[in-house]
């Protein structure tokens, strides 16, 4: 049997975002680690996408949590 998946709550999104955030201006001007930062803004991108639109696979909240879930 297949077991529910996390909701996140709000408070949570924002700690998520809070860290990405960070994680960013870490990579670009402390460690300047342009392949971390890039590969940050590519699960940035991916979560977007998730945002606005489904690919026909799963519903939108599913792609939406796989990619908090990358963010983390």
């Amino acid at each position: 049997m297949k077991t529910p998946e996390k909701e996140y709550t709000d408070r949570e999104k924002v700690m998520i975002y809070e860290n990405v955030f960070h994680r960013i201006q870490m990579y670009r001007e402390v460690a300047m680690n342009q392949k971390k930062l890039t590969s940050l803004l590519d699960i940035i991108g991916d979560w977007s996408y998730a945002h606005r639109m489904g690919n026909g696979m799963m519903d939108n909240a599913e792609l939406v949590r796989k990619q908090l879930e990358r963010m983390k």
